[in-house]
């Protein structure tokens, strides 16, 4: 029993804010102590089976989330971690079953799904999950999460007697649970080529979660990290990533140059969000404070990581045009410089830093990123260089995440991409020694722009005249938004068809890899 109240206290701790809070962990510990027989063990068959669900939910999830070593002190082996995930998250999907969750709506229930969200990734589970995520919002209406308005007791938090805390737990969780249901929606639906959602902000009256510490459910001061204040503003911003797709939906008949000027629009949009409506621990301009969680700092980071890929994401359908046409130059500024920062923040792997799969899909993409820029450039100058030293550390970063089928599998695609590029330079490399140098010169890649040749992308100076010159907020560490904790990573077959059909090179094998993380072999697990 020990070992399942250190494990539920760490996903509390570390891994909780990720969903924005989905249960209350002082409750939960509370249930977990009070299910517990005389022999310290749980007896299931006296518990809910949804109540079941959701623990294994928790336990499937921290174990496949947490470092190594801390499952190791755990007792569990790198082999263990892996089977048991994926043992413990088909419990929670059979305990479901088994408390007839379908038909006997739950709260729970939908916790212990979207829960498995973060993590269902990391063994290759993704579609039970996505099947899964519908049922639970069906669930979600039919208890009315959608509908709880404000209550006068949500202002008195200090007087509160123990019964009427229970019951605004009870509201705050529900809160809770719909606002991050909507994020979700919202993020899968902008991930998307043909978006489309179900939930509409204007058909639901819940009112936004209140920001209180868990353990005294008391007021907290303004500035002060909880699960929701940063839930409210994801929530926000998936909203704007709608409000984003929406608008290039509408703008499908308009032609290509009005097109790209939404594109910009909404480039500058996606940065001033941060600079204006970013909370205070999640800015970098505040000073961490020793005595604020330790997700706090993760947070930023996956935080950052999330603005830079959302600017590749809204850059996509412009890239290969950017390789060619100086009209879209900047896209290609944008997005490799988006990429190098994603890059940057990744480094190295922390001894006690737990793995989010989308973290790991977004060193993904940002490598992929930069070596589509590398297929495209006509030398190999100190830029280039730099950016090969990127793709290659983000291999190295992949690799220490052995328990990952998306770290592994994306190991997988930059090494072949890297290999490829490779063979490129080589080829051109022993052309330039075979043909005269005026030859050599024309049969290399589409040449950039005379006024890009030996510049670094991330100089503001080399943006067209033909653009803006304010690129409203230019992209720095200090001025990029939102994470986000959904399936927003864009597709990598998109970027990878983008690669120059000159080179040869094969795209299937590298569908063929990453998608095998969520249809391979792990998939019948769950």
């Amino acid at each position: 029993m020990e070992k399942i109240l250190r494990m539920v206290e760490y996903h509390e701790s570390f891994l909780t804010y990720w969903g924005g809070g989905l249960y209350h962990g002082p409750t939960l510990r509370k249930e977990i102590r009070k299910a517990t027989n005389p022999s310290g063990k749980i007896d299931l068959t006296t518990v809910d089976w949804r109540w079941a669900g959701l623990l294994f939910s928790i336990l499937s999830s921290v174990l496949i989330g947490s470092p190594e070593g801390v499952s190791l002190e755990w007792g569990f082996s790198i082999e263990e971690k892996v089977r048991l995930s994926r043992l413990w998250g088909a419990a929670t999907v059979t305990s479901l079953n088994l408390g007839d969750y379908t038909s006997q709506y739950h709260l729970n229930s939908i916790q212990a799904i979207m829960n498995l969200h973060g993590f269902e990734h990391l063994v290759g589970s993704s579609n039970q999950w996505a099947a899964l995520r519908s049922v639970a919002m069906v669930i979600a209406r039919g208890l009315g999460l959608h509908r709880i308005g404000p209550h006068p007791d949500d202002q008195r938090l200090p007087y509160l007697n123990e019964a009427q805390k229970e019951a605004f737990i009870e509201r705050e969780i529900g809160r809770r649970v719909w606002y991050a249901a909507a994020t979700q929606e919202w993020l899968c639906s902008s991930s998307q080529t043909f978006p489309g959602y179900n939930i509409q902000r204007k058909h639901f009256t819940t009112s936004k979660p209140a920001i209180f510490d868990e353990e005294t459910i008391l007021p907290v001061e303004e500035g002060t990290p909880t699960f929701a204040v940063v839930g409210n503003y994801f929530f926000e911003y998936a909203y704007l990533l709608l409000q984003f797709g929406d608008a290039m939906l509408e703008a499908e008949d308009l032609d290509e140059i009005s097109r790209y000027n939404l594109i910009l629009k909404w480039d500058g949009e996606l940065r001033s969000n941060y600079a204006e409506k970013i909370p205070k621990c999640l800015s970098h301009r505040t000073p961490l404070q020793p005595h604020w969680p330790k997700w706090v700092s993760w947070a930023r980071r996956l935080h950052e990581a999330s603005c830079s890929h959302k600017i590749i994401m809204i850059h996509q359908s412009f890239l290969t045009k950017s390789f060619k046409d100086v009209r879209y130059t900047y896209s290609r500024w944008a997005c490799a410089t988006a990429a190098r920062h994603v890059l940057s923040l990744y480094p190295k792997r922390e001894p006690d830093e737990p793995q989010f799969w989308i973290e790991q899909a977004f060193s993904i993409t940002a490598g992929i990123c930069l070596i589509l820029d590398l297929f495209h450039r006509n030398e190999i100058n100190a830029e280039a260089q730099e950016y090969l030293a990127s793709v290659k550390r983000a291999v190295v970063y992949l690799a220490s995440f052995p328990t990952s089928s998306v770290a592994n599998h994306g190991v997988r695609v930059l090494n072949s991409l890297l290999q490829e590029y490779h063979k490129k330079v080589e080829a051109a490399r022993g052309s330039s020694q075979t043909r005269p140098a005026s030859q050599s010169a024309t049969s290399q890649l589409p040449q950039l722009p005379k006024s890009l040749e030996n510049a670094s992308l991330d100089e503001t100076g080399i943006l067209p005249p033909t653009l803006p010159a304010n690129p409203e907020i230019p992209l720095s560490s200090d001025a990029t938004s939102a994470f986000n904790f959904d399936i927003d990573m864009m597709e990598f077959e998109d970027l990878l068809d983008i690669l120059p059909t000159e080179m040869g090179v094969d795209t299937n094998a590298f569908y063929d890899g990453m998608l095998s993380a969520s249809n391979g072999a792990y998939n019948s697990g769950w």
